[in-house]
Order: C-alpha cells, then structure tokens, then sequence
C-alpha cells in the first residue's frame, strides 16, 4: 500500500543481534524485504555500521541526551548494581560474564543477571540443579 514504517530503537543492537544480521540470501531478498520496516531509527551513529539490514538507517538522536546526563552523574555514586540482561540466545555467556565480573569485582558491586523470558526453563533448570549442589 506504500505506507513507510518506520521501527524506533527499543534496545541495544550490535552486530551479534540475529533480528537486524542477515545471511545474505536472505539480506538480498526482494519478497522478504517486504516484510521489514523501511527504516530504523535509532539514537546514537555509530550503530549504522553493526548491523546489515537492508533497511534505511535513521539516527535521530537523544532528545534528553543532557538531562539525563546530568541526572545519572549526580546519582551514580551510590549505585553498588551492575545489571547484565540476557539476549534470549546465549545465557550461559552472561551467567558465565556474571560469574567473572562478581570475582573480577570482589564485593565492590552486586553482579545482577536478568534472564531473557525466553529463557526461563534454562534459568529454573541452573536454580534447581544449583540448590542439589548444595
């Protein structure tokens, strides 16, 4: 119908992220192009270069870019959390990240691992056989 969709940034992508890397049959698809948006936009440049979707790439930057700046400087002293949120893919790499930043760390800060909800049963089958280990 010649409507342009547009798809906004909803998280980080980098070059390892299956949704926006292509094999390049598929990438140089004419009937699968018709099911991508015409254009990504995004917040920061230097993701143009991470990922090969045959999209337009669109950087519209961070409209509060400063204040939030501003905000985080003045309230990051007293964080002790670092958050690692997994892909949905690979959670034995950020459990095993997790597990090197905690004794990289010693104590400073709480290593905190968010498992994707796709993986959910990998994370509730590693809880459990953690426990009979005990």
């Amino acid at each position: 119908m010649g409507i342009r969709v547009a798809e906004p940034q909803h998280g980080m992508i980098s070059a390892g992220h299956d949704a926006y890397s292509f094999a390049p049959a598929i990438r140089d698809s004419d009937e699968y192009r018709l099911y991508l948006p015409t254009r990504l936009s995004w917040l920061w440049r230097v993701w143009n270069g991470e990922i090969n979707a045959p999209v337009q790439k669109w950087v519209i930057g961070h409209p509060h870019y400063t204040e939030q700046r501003k905000r985080m400087v003045n309230n990051f002293s007293d964080k002790t959390d670092i958050l690692l949120l997994s892909d949905g893919i690979e959670f034995s790499i950020y459990l095993e990240l997790a597990n090197d930043l905690t004794n990289i760390l010693n104590g400073r800060y709480r290593v905190v691992l968010r498992p994707h909800p796709l993986e959910e049963n990998e994370f509730i089958q590693i809880i459990q056989t953690a426990m009979l280990v005990r």
